[in-house]
């Protein structure tokens, strides 16, 4: 299987087939120097960024420690015009680069530049995942909750602060959003109230 794919990826033009041998290459044997070194080759020639993601994709999967992998996801984010293929380049760095200081840097950056609040909620879930309890990912999801008027972006930002806060920071996201559980917020923006409560919900019952 290994040998057919490689053959594929050599030798065919259609770049949905090199996709799809790419991410069939990362799932079937990790550690495989092979499949590792038919991957880095395709990396180097394809010029194709979704197929440079789907590469370094399976790399990560493959070898999570590859420093080319990741530099690779890190440079798509900055450069890919697609917001596709970023928005999965995020989701990817949250799977495949656990406690990566490089994948950690390169999604605070994306945090602090985008304006787009879905991909700002999607990256800051991706940081939660490599680093639970990273201060920039719960204040950017406490910061959505807060103030996003799109309620996909605030479901989505509640369902991610709940899974990523560490204990010991249960009680200052108490301090911060129990104002938010007033007469006032519940008649005004019962929404916000809702997952604000949620949030608050979730600390009473793992705090001690």
């Amino acid at each position: 299987a290994i040998a057919t794919l490689i053959q594929l990826i050599e030798s065919t033009e259609d770049d949905d087939i090199r996709r799809q041998a790419a991410d069939s290459l990362g799932k079937i044997d990790p550690d495989n120097p092979t499949a590792i070194a038919t991957l880095m080759k395709l990396i180097e020639s394809t010029e194709d960024d979704d197929i440079r993601r789907k590469t370094a994709e399976s790399l990560a999967k493959l070898d999570p420690s590859n420093q080319i992998a990741i530099a690779i996801l890190v440079k798509l984010i900055e450069s890919t015009e697609d917001e596709e293929i970023r928005r999965k380049v995020v989701d990817s760095l949250g799977k495949f680069t656990p406690s990566n200081p490089t994948a950690i840097a390169a999604l605070v950056k994306f945090i602090e530049a985008t304006e787009d609040e879905f991909d700002c909620g999607q990256a800051a879930e991706s940081l939660g995942k490599i680093d639970r309890g990273n201060l920039a990912a719960i204040a950017t999801l406490l910061q959505l909750i807060l103030s996003t008027q799109n309620e996909l972006v605030r479901w989505l930002a509640t369902e991610s602060l709940k899974k990523i806060m560490p204990e010991q920071q249960l009680v200052g996201i108490v301090i911060t959003l129990k104002n938010y559980l007033s007469h006032e917020t519940y008649q005004s923006d019962f929404r916000r109230f809702y997952q604000c409560y949620k949030v608050l919900w979730h600390c009473a019952q793992n705090m001690n």
